[in-house]
């Protein structure tokens, strides 16, 4: 943060460098061969040493580190299919318990979906060959590993921004509970990808989140729902 306020004070820009990949280190699968609290450590010093100071743990697929936030509609037809083959398995969610959420999991596809269909053959995926799901609001049933808690731990020790976007709202959970027994600030949720209910624990931090893009008018009147009471 001294950094980057020398450069606004001299009327610049401050730019954060950040990682958003969907297999972070490489790590795949329900059950890595190659991943490890080792394989961790080393990924985030050599990020470090390239000058990235924020990360989050995934983008589209659940990984050995976490549970990812559903994608809705069509594309997350699509998407679902891509986590069986990143993953090994389609998402596994259930009717949510509280009142945060996932995006609701589509499973039929529209009528006009002849390269969505084409796609999801590619990946192995025929027509009814996806999950049935229980009633929404769905939540995925996968959140933090252990090995997601130590790089949140990790990323804390180096003073590195953790990023809880794209998670499960199981992992936001776990995130911010680590988070809030570290008294850490370091927490931004910088383009929505979270239930903004979340979003009050973040503020309470002393970190920031925001709308995701969209319209003017819709930004507006998200920061004005969910914005800081004080």
């Amino acid at each position: 943060p001294f950094e980057a306020r020398k450069v606004i004070n001299r009327g610049k820009m401050a730019v954060v460098l950040e990682v958003e990949i969907s297999e972070l280190f490489n790590c795949r699968g329900a059950v890595p061969s190659s991943c490890s609290q080792a394989t961790v450590d080393q990924g985030l010093d050599e990020l470090y040493r390239r000058g990235v100071r924020s990360s989050l743990l995934l983008n589209k697929f659940d990984n050995p580190l976490t549970g990812v936030r559903f994608d809705s509609g069509p594309i997350g037809v699509l998407i679902n299919a891509a986590n069986r083959d990143s993953y090994g398995s389609f998402w596994d969610a259930e009717t949510c318990q509280g009142p945060e959420s996932d995006n609701t999991i589509e499973t039929v596809l529209p009528p006009a979906s002849s390269l969505l269909s084409d796609l999801l053959g590619q990946l192995g995926v025929g027509g009814g060959t996806l999950p049935a799901y229980p009633p929404a609001p769905h939540c995925n049933t996968r959140g933090l590993t252990e090995l997601g808690r130590h790089t949140v731990r990790r990323m804390i020790d180096m003073g590195m921004i953790v990023n809880p976007d794209h998670m499960s709202q199981r992992a936001v959970d776990d995130t911010l509970t680590i988070a809030e027994s570290h008294d850490y600030s370091g927490v931004i949720s910088p383009h929505g990808w979270m239930d903004p209910r979340n979003w009050p624990r973040i503020f309470q931090l002393g970190g920031m989140a925001f709308p995701g893009a969209g319209s003017a008018e819709g930004f507006v009147e998200a920061w004005r729902t969910y914005r800081p009471s004080k």
